[in-house]
């Protein structure tokens, strides 16, 4: 874990002679708006989604005592009867008509109206952006007895004016005690000469949901609202409203009745006196609001607090107010004044003298949890800036707050006294900034879980830091960045923690984490090159073959007894290198395409990563055969051979021949051998010997020719006489005797056996009378020689 304190720069005290027009305008404020006890047990109106606000709006729709007016701007009030197909011109013309609980429609278009009066309850609904209510500066546009609910719903109202200085009330509208809901709306560019730029609300209610408040205008409290009555707000829009009284407060927002806040932007608000967003007299509850750059010439840049105020999750950034309290300003009220501020963020937010966060005055009690209080500053009248955050009087409580820096020395002064008096001031425990790797250091190659959290506090009258067990919802930014200047990651803390994966690259030596003006670094242990060496491979099936890998420095020499691990057909194997940093594995694979992981994950050496492809092949195979020369029905048969990639044989394997159209199959034996009988007539064959392969041998074949010969039996005596000899010679197909075979003649339904001499001739008597006749020659097969067979017509002569 790693924690860094250092020391904000000392502040001097600015001094300041305006603390007399702070205390008697603040009293006015207070005097002139007050609430009776009846307004103070006022419900509270809560529209807490869009969905409630459409299903009330759809109840009200329903109503079966309610009827429906519509207004065009094409409408004509003289013949039209506000139907939806003959439509009323003018709004007033429509309200004048309308029912308690009408729903009034206006179309698209441009509408003008002024000091229209309502005293029942009526909704208006428009068209978003495209309806348009203007007072032509002339007048405010409604007003409303206490007798009237209104309900607005997508209008936008313009240029209203109430300038007299007296009665100058609301500018677009006057609620006098009634109950007003504004939802989907757009007020601007609306005056009123006193109070209430837009809206003045006179001990009534007021809902505003959904709706933009722009570029209104009070003379002396409310910019666009004054309301001392009962005010929500939700998922609303502020911008640009003003005060333009020397004394005027609250340029958005004067309350002084109980208020509800939430969801809302205050955005480039301002009031030339104080409280350039909010002016709070009562009890104001803020949730979840941003206040952006809000400007006062005097004092609270944002908000002035004179009575109750709680503030949860909201933001303060860079309001600025000539004087004190850039942020929240608590002055004298004449009371004891309440400020609560919970899951906030105050930042760069800066004064011309004392507390650019926040000052507080006698009797007043501010308590500040989970805060960020960041980058505030006090500008110098000689030139410059000084960082100081909070000048504070009385009783503060500023506990597990994030300062911008594991060391705080938080600006304390009282402004009564002219001297620094911290002892009054609680801000003994405050969160601090924790840069964790989970790796404690940050290693090179593998991956880091870097973690930023503000879950600690520091305490310092026991000078210990415990852990934060409660819910921070800050959502500051925490910068991860290399010392190349690289940035790594921007992540917005989550209940106060933050966290990225990182794997470093070869250069970064550092790795910092910047959480506003706290940085904290962790370095990288770096490690020596390696480099891992292997290729792709192929093998044959059970061919003795391994898979070889080397590992060496970056110099290449070899690392020696170095693990390293390979992931291969679902087995781990994890060997030692030997003195020449190889490791070998055994390849013990069936047929196929396989990947072997390798990896080197070492504290001293670069880690390495690589991926070999190894292939097992089939075995190759080969046919040992040759061209075959036999005689036409002897016994000689083919003889095929099959031999593996190492020519040993291969037995069991089918090999098949394909000759004169017919295919034939036989199993070689033990020695890879299949013999096949040739049985085709006398001719020459073209023979096919093939080997399909099977699981782990590929095919083969092999052509040859087969030649089948007869052997040669003549027979050369056509006329013959009786008691001579009929003779016939047998020969091979070279001319040479066949001896001793044996040679049979048929004549005249008698068969006669002879034997071949030397010479290789056989003789037949001829014994029968006179006559033709057929003689049949013929000898039979023998294991050289093919079977051969002459018919010859001979005529026996006396």
């Amino acid at each position: 874990m790693c924690i860094v304190f250092s020391l904000l720069s000392s502040i001097s005290a600015v001094e300041l002679s305006d603390n007399d027009i702070i205390q008697n305008n603040d009293d006015n404020i207070i005097n002139t708006i007050e609430l009776d006890e009846e307004n103070e047990n006022m419900e509270i109106i809560s529209m807490n989604s869009e969905n409630a606000l459409e299903e009330s709006s759809e109840n009200q729709l329903k109503d079966a005592n309610t009827n429906t007016i519509y207004i065009s701007a094409s409408g004509d009030d003289l013949t039209g009867d506000g139907s939806k197909d003959n439509p009323y011109k003018t709004v007033k013309q429509g309200i004048e008509n309308s029912n308690n609980q009408s729903i009034i429609y206006l179309s698209e278009g441009n509408f003008d109206a002024q000091n229209i009066s309502i005293d029942k309850t009526l909704t208006i609904e428009g068209v978003k952006n495209k309806t348009v209510i203007d007072a032509n500066h002339i007048s405010r546009i409604f007003f409303m007895t206490s007798d009237a609910k209104l309900t607005l719903i997508r209008l936008t109202l313009i240029n209203g004016n109430m300038s007299n200085n007296e009665t100058g009330l609301g500018g677009s509208i006057y609620n006098d005690g009634g109950e007003l809901t504004l939802i989907n709306c757009t007020i601007k560019d609306s005056y009123s000469g006193l109070n209430g730029g837009a809206i003045y609300n006179n001990m009534g209610k007021l809902s505003l949901i959904e709706s933009d408040i722009i570029n209104n205008t009070a003379v002396q409290y409310g910019g666009a609202i004054y309301s001392a009555g009962i005010t929500n707000i939700e998922n609303s829009y502020f911008t640009e409203n003003h005060i333009t009284a020397e004394k005027g407060v609250g340029g958005a927002i004067a309350c002084g009745g109980i208020a509800s806040i939430s969801n809302t932007l205050f955005l480039k608000n301002y009031a030339i006196y104080s409280a350039g967003a909010i002016l709070n007299l009562a009890n104001a509850t803020l949730n979840n609001c941003s206040f952006i750059n809000q400007t006062t010439e005097y004092t609270g840049g944002a908000i002035s607090n004179h009575n109750y105020m709680v503030i949860n999750n909201s933001i303060f950034s860079g309001g600025y107010s000539r004087f004190y309290a850039a942020a929240i300003l608590a002055p004298p009220s004449g009371q004891h004044v309440v400020t609560e501020v919970y899951n906030t963020i105050f930042e760069k937010n800066y004064v011309g003298a004392h507390g650019a966060v926040s000052n507080n005055f006698k009797d007043t009690e501010l308590k500040m949890e989970n805060c960020a209080i960041v980058g505030n500053y006090i500008l110098l009248e000689q030139g410059g800036k000084i960082y100081g955050d909070i000048a504070l009087d009385d009783n503060a409580s500023t506990l597990y707050c994030w300062w911008g820096q594991n060391e705080i020395s938080p600006y304390y002064y009282s402004p009564h006294s002219e001297t620094y008096e911290s002892w009054k001031i609680n801000a003994s425990k405050w969160l601090v900034m924790e840069f964790t790797s989970s790796n404690e250091i940050i290693k090179q190659d593998v991956n880091n879980v870097l973690n930023v959290n503000i879950k600690h506090y520091f305490d310092n009258e026991t000078k210990e830091i415990y852990d934060y067990d409660e819910d921070i919802n800050l959502p500051l930014t925490v910068k991860f960045y290399t010392n190349t200047g690289q940035t790594i990651a921007e992540v917005e803390l989550v209940n106060g923690s933050a966290s990225i994966n990182y794997i470093p690259a070869n250069n970064v030596k550092t790795v910092y984490a910047k959480l506003s003006n706290q940085t904290i670094e962790i370095s990288v242990k770096q490690k020596n090159e390696s480099k891992l060496i292997a290729s792709d491979l192929s093998k044959y099936y059970k061919e003795n073959k391994d898979l070889e890998i080397k590992l060496t420095d970056n110099d290449n020499n070899p690392l020696y007894n170095k693990t390293v691990k390979i992931l291969l057909n679902g087995k781990e194997y994890n060997l030692a290198t030997n003195n020449n940093g190889i490791v070998k594995v055994p390849l013990d694979l069936n047929i196929g395409t396989y990947t072997a992981k390798i990896s080197f994950d070492d504290e001293e050496y670069r880690n390495q990563n690589k991926n070999v492809k190894i292939t097992v092949l089939k075995n190759k195979t080969s046919i040992k055969a040759s061209n075959l020369v036999k005689y036409y029905k002897n016994s000689t048969k083919l003889s095929v051979k099959l031999l593996d990639n190492n020519k040993k044989p291969l037995k069991s394997k089918t090999v098949k021949i394909r000759i004169a159209g017919k295919t034939y199959s036989k199993t070689t034996n033990s020695k890879g051998i299949a013999t096949f009988a040739i049985n085709q007539k006398v001719g020459t064959y073209s023979v096919k010997i093939s080997f399909n392969g099977d699981k782990t041998y590929q095919s083969s074949s092999k052509t040859i020719k087969v030649y089948v010969k007869s052997a040669k039996l003549t027979t050369k005596t056509k006329k013959i006489h009786r008691k001579s000899y009929f003779v016939a010679t047998l020969k091979d197909k070279n001319g040479k005797a066949i001896k001793k075979t044996k040679v049979k003649f048929k004549l005249n339904g008698k068969t006669y056996t002879r034997t071949t001499n030397n010479k290789g001739i056989a003789k037949l008597k001829i014994t029968v009378k006179i006559g033709t006749y057929k003689i049949k020659t013929s000898f039979k097969s023998t294991k050289i020689y093919g079977a051969t067979v002459f018919t010859n017509k001979i005529k026996v002569l006396r």
